[in-house]
Formats: C-alpha cells, structure tokens, sequence
C-alpha cells in the first residue's frame, strides 16, 4: 500500500491564529475615556470596541487609572473628580463649583459628593476598599439626582446650579453670595434660572440671594458688596469715572479699589489714584488680606469717610 505524501500546509495554516485583540478593532483607550467626559465604565469600553485584555494593558501601562471597581479614568482627571468616582457619585457644592472655575471663599479639603438616594457601597475615597460609613472623608449630599452613567462632558460634576443649591447648606450666606455671582457672572446660568433658583432657597437666604448680580469682577469684591450692603450703604459695582472703571463706588465720591490675589500693575494704579483724586473723588485701596482677615480696619476707614460725608457731593 503507498502511502501519499501529507500535502504541505497552506498558506494560511501555517499562520498563528489572532487572539481577540487582533480580530476586533484597535480602539484607543484615552482617547474613548476622554470622549465619554474623563471617566468610563468598563462595559462602555468593551462596547466601543475593546477588550478585556487590551483594558488590562491601559491600566498596567498608566495610561488609565481604576478609581472604582468598573470605573476608569485618564491620569489627568482631577483628584477631586477621581475621588467623587471612588465614592460612587459625581462631584457637587463647593468641590464642583471650584473645578467649573466658580469662585469659592475657603475650599474644602474634603470631596463633595452627590449621590442618589437609592445608593449604597458608597466607597473611601482613601481606599476603594473600604465603606464610607467605616471611614468617612467626603461630605455626601443624597439627592433625587440620576445615578452617573451619562456619557456627556460633564458626567464627574453636577451642573453648577445643582452645585450651588447643594452649597446653601455648606457656606456661610456671603460666601454662598459670592459664588453666586461669580457663577452669573461666568454666565453658568441664564436670568430665567436663577429666578427659579431663588424660589428653592431656604426663606432665610432668598433675600441675600435676590441682590446676586453678574458685575462683580472678583469673589473679593462681592464679599465686600455683601458686607458694605449689609451696612445700608449705597454700593455701585464697576463705575465707568472718565478714562477709568473703578471697582466700587459709594455715594457719588468715595472710590473703594480691591486688590485681589492676581498680579496688579501698580504703576498704573497710582496713576489712577490720582486721577480720581484729582476730580475730587476720594480714594480707598485695600488688598486681598485686608478684605478677608482685617474687614474691621477697612470698615473703620470707609465709615470714617461717610462719617465727614465726603462720600457725597
């Protein structure tokens, strides 16, 4: 009996056979996280086109990071939005104002968190390991909000006005007042939405509130407004005075200048100090630990002037 001679392998069966990474499409794993807003859960992932495996090798490379179990997030999240996906929640109140770029007085080391109601293995956000009721370092806010699984820019903080709704209980009313008109003044919420907001306010904060405008060129100087307001003294923001715009104007004379935390051009300070002075307004200037530490001096110095009434023609 002849044999016959086994034929010699095709030319594709010499070929290693591709494992599943191979097979599907290549997807870029950053690039996906980044597009569904910093942060996506695993089975978003698989359904854009990865795998189990090519996820693994993202994480082991640093290219992305595991803040909760299913959850991954880019190294360039924030740590406090990283942290509000630990706990299980999307950034709110004091923490999500600062990262939308909202002025905040004293921000809080601590993460805020918003939640649903219905949540529960709420984790650390020191150790995905560990429950927050055994260790407890965020501040919580249980809310009748959507669980945070929509993909949008926006998924890891909850928009600003929800934010600051969260922060009527968190921050003293001036505090509270100016972050409200820094948030108008960014433009985070329309006239119309802000109405209603005041209406959700507890009775005690509607009438602070209601006097929120979107002039105030600094946190700094709402602080000031809110607590010369309080004096009953007639405040104006943003006065137009010649060539020059001052920060604040009370009565018709008296010039109040705030010097905030940013770089100031002193030179051309002085130059409108005289100016002003020159056309018979009378000038103040404090800086930025004057208003927040020393307010009694400032007080002091501003009521000194009323008092002579050179704030008036």
């Amino acid at each position: 009996m002849v044999r016959r001679a086994s034929s010699p392998p095709g030319p594709r069966s010499g070929r290693p056979r591709p494992d599943s990474d191979d097979r599907r499409r290549v997807l870029d794993i950053p690039a996906e996280i980044a597009r569904l807003g910093g942060a996506a859960k695993a089975i978003e992932l698989l359904q854009a086109g990865a795998t189990r495996r090519s996820i693994r090798r993202a994480l082991r490379s640093g290219l992305t990071s595991r803040p909760r179990k299913g959850w991954y997030v880019l190294p360039a999240t924030p740590t406090a939005l990283r942290g509000a996906v630990r706990v299980g929640g999307r950034a709110t109140c004091v923490t999500a104002l600062a990262e939308i770029g909202v002025w905040v007085t004293d921000p809080d080391p601590l993460v805020h968190v918003a939640v649903h109601r219905s949540a529960s293995q709420l984790r650390s956000v020191a150790d995905s390991r560990t429950r927050q009721a055994r260790m407890p370092d965020a501040i919580v806010h249980w809310r009748d909000i959507p669980k945070p699984r929509e993909a949008t820019p926006t998924r890891l903080l909850e928009p600003a006005l929800a934010a600051l709704l969260d922060a009527r209980d968190c921050l003293s009313p001036e505090d509270l007042f100016a972050s409200a008109e820094s948030m108008r003044r960014l433009q985070l919420v329309t006239p119309e939405e802000w109405g209603a907001a005041i209406e959700r306010m507890p009775r005690r904060l509607r009438h602070v509130l209601a006097t929120a405008g979107d002039k105030s060129d600094s946190g700094l100087e709402s602080l000031a407004v809110f607590r010369l307001r309080r004096r009953r003294l007639r405040v104006r923001q943003q006065v137009q005075i010649g060539v020059d715009r001052v920060d604040l104007l009370i009565g018709t004379r008296l010039v109040i200048e705030l010097d905030g935390a940013r770089f100031h051009d002193r030179h051309s300070d002085y130059r409108r100090d005289a100016r002003l002075v020159a056309a018979g307004y009378v000038v103040l200037r404090f800086d930025y630990d004057q208003v927040r530490f020393e307010w009694a001096s400032v007080l002091r110095a501003i009521a000194s002037v009323v008092s002579r009434g050179q704030h008036v023609d």
